[in-house]
């Protein structure tokens, strides 16, 4: 009968958080209720992050 050994494995970085309403204006993309320049606005009254930007849009946020 053979032993099998565990391995201690390191545990995986954590995600950061994500914005209260990442979600819903995550959807609201998604469906196409939303546009680029609507999600734009939200990160720029911060109400999201320009990382949250680029995970909804597929795009970096744009440095004006």
């Amino acid at each position: 009968m053979s032993k099998t050994r565990t391995m201690a494995l390191e545990p995986a970085a954590e995600a950061a958080p994500k914005s209260k309403n990442f979600e819903k204006y995550k959807k609201f993309y998604d469906a196409g209720l939303w546009t680029k320049k609507m999600v734009y606005n939200v990160v720029t009254k911060g109400a999201l992050t320009a990382e949250e930007y680029e995970e909804i849009t597929g795009e970096a946020f744009p440095e004006e």
